[in-house]
């Protein structure tokens, strides 16, 4: 199959994930963001069906709410290796769920190897002071250092990431995508799934949040998308990203 777009490492198909991901040729992760299932597009859980079998057979990561990332592992019939919760700083506009608690966060399910513990994050008032004191505690007569690892401007990344969602309330205008996430929080994605020079995959890839993501971090990427809109919306970021860079 043609690429609609390839470029430095980048390559973006037009079409059905379910038929293109078994055409590629090799890739080495994936972070996936589906339309979780929920019923507001015609393919949701034809969508579903396919990330579950994804998830059951491959390392990386998938976006969802906890009730459908729930149901995917079951699907799946793989434990996550790692939970994320992402609670967007501006989350207080977007949550939508009639049916019961407002969903302001989101969550992320990581499948298989990872490098979460080798993200880092920038150390609170908290943390410094704790870091300063040298808290132990024994274990067996050993004393273990808290995330003493000589660094005192960065902690290990803890299970709750908080980074504003682009464009929400009367920045609506701004947002490409209605499912956009950040930039950073994709960033720290295709960091944790994968090493340099390795090719991350999106089969959602929308508007192409983890492709930019990916080529920032020297990865190769492919991204597939259903809807030819978002094809180009990937395509023409891509290229003004070269552009400016």
């Amino acid at each position: 199959m043609t690429p609609y777009y390839d470029h430095g490492g980048v390559q973006i198909f037009h079409g059905d994930a379910r038929e293109i991901v078994p055409t590629l040729g090799a890739w080495d992760s994936y972070v996936c963001d589906p339309p979780y299932g929920t019923g507001w597009y015609e393919n949701d859980r034809d969508v579903m069906a396919f990330v579950s079998g994804l998830a059951s057979t491959r390392d990386g990561c998938i976006f969802g709410y906890p009730e459908r990332l729930v149901q995917l592992c079951m699907n799946a019939g793989r434990a996550p290796s790692e939970w994320i919760v992402w609670w967007p700083t501006n989350g207080a506009c977007r949550g939508f769920n009639l049916a019961g608690a407002r969903n302001e966060s989101e969550h992320i399910a990581f499948f298989g190897r990872h490098r979460v513990a080798h993200l880092r994050q920038s150390r609170g008032e908290a943390s410094r002071r704790m870091y300063a004191k040298d808290y132990r505690h024994t274990d067996g007569g050993v004393g273990r250092g808290l995330d003493v690892h000589g660094d005192t401007e960065t902690r290990r990344i803890s299970d709750v990431w908080t980074m504003a969602a682009p464009g929400l309330a009367f920045l609506s205008s701004q947002r490409l995508h209605p499912n956009q996430k950040p930039d950073a929080l994709l960033q720290r994605l295709v960091e944790a799934v994968s090493e340099v020079g390795q090719t991350v995959l999106d089969p959602t890839c929308g508007s192409g949040t983890a492709l930019v993501a990916a080529r920032s971090l020297r990865r190769k990427a492919i991204g597939i998308d259903i809807d030819e809109a978002c094809c180009e919306m990937s395509a023409k970021r891509l290229a003004q990203e070269v552009l400016f860079a």
